[in-house]
């Protein structure tokens, strides 16, 4: 048995592609023996690992999605188990077009049938950040797509900084900025009623801790100030403004603070630090930044 036999193991339980009928297992990971070695969390609350002797480096986020080795469909078990059969001649159209899609980014075909490593991994989130089209409305597309784009760019980064290809690189920049165009979206949409937050009970945005709503607020304030800089600077102060406003509210004062994960309380604090500081330095350049401070004291809503 292989080191990769050791980790993870195929279920017993036959999956159905609900798409092609193809009959597939998941790969699962084994729990226990002192496998995983839970290390930091990042500014992005994406969870470090630090390997073991025996076991190496074990990245638990590169298994919850399933993907249909046939026709490469692809999503959380839960998502696969929806698709009602009036979805099914769309997904199946797409079929061409989503191996097509793992094709021009690897430069060859992804085998979903053997044990998964960051490549797999990595294209198994492309492959459901597509899949999200044949989603309704009540699973929350927009949304999980901001979270799939974020774990593959996070895989994406695995990959340039084993092998420093400039490929990975320039698609990791491009992952993060669909994740910031998704995630911005899908609070648009939740606030107009498009598209609830129903369907997205896991906001991650690891596999370890569920931040909920707060991380997900997070997480956009913090892809905000990481793409702030395509902005015009006059666009740059608004959007400062809009970070700074929620981010004040997720470290908060009293009670409400305790009540938050310390280290959600903490990155908050340090981004919104870093806000304040690029404000500055648009104000030193010339820029009037009030309207960055209306933003932020701007009374909510009843």
């Amino acid at each position: 048995m292989n080191e990769k036999q050791q980790v993870t193991f195929f279920s017993k339980n036959i999956i159905t592609c609900p798409a092609c009928q193809t009959k597939f297992q998941k790969e699962e990971l084994q729990t226990g023996r002192g496998r995983l070695n839970a290390g930091d969390l990042t500014i992005e609350l994406r969870r470090m690992y630090i390997p073991t002797q025996k076991y190496g480096i074990i990245n638990p986020m590169i298994y919850p999605i399933v993907v249909c080795p046939s026709c490469l469909y692809s999503g959380l078990l839960s998502d696969l188990k929806k698709v009602v059969p009036t979805m099914i001649p769309e997904i199946q159209q797409e079929a061409d077009n989503r191996d097509k899609l793992l094709t021009d980014i690897f430069g060859e075909k992804i085998d979903f049938t053997t044990y998964r490593d960051t490549v797999e991994g990595l294209a198994a989130y492309i492959l459901a950040f597509a899949s999200t089209i044949h989603l309704p409305k009540e699973s929350s597309p927009t949304a999980r797509r901001g979270l799939y784009a974020l774990r593959a760019a996070w895989l994406a980064d695995d990959l340039y900084q084993k092998s420093n290809i400039e490929h990975f690189k320039e698609l990791r920049e491009s992952l993060y900025y669909q994740s910031y165009i998704n995630y911005s979206e899908c609070l648009t949409k939740q606030f107009s009623h498009e598209e609830p937050f129903d369907g997205f009970v896991w906001m991650g945005p690891d596999v370890d801790t569920n931040f909920g709503y707060d991380g997900l607020l997070y997480i956009i304030a913090y892809l905000s100030m990481k793409h702030v800089h395509l902005l015009d600077p006059k666009e740059q102060i608004v959007k400062i403004g809009t970070v700074k406003r929620v981010l004040s509210k997720i470290f908060g004062v009293g009670k409400s603070t305790k009540n938050k994960p310390h280290v959600l309380v903490v990155n908050s604090k340090n981004l919104y630090t870093k806000a304040s500081k690029l404000l500055e330095k648009l104000a030193t350049s010339g820029f009037d930044t009030s309207v960055a401070d209306e933003i932020e004291n701007q009374e909510d809503e009843e």
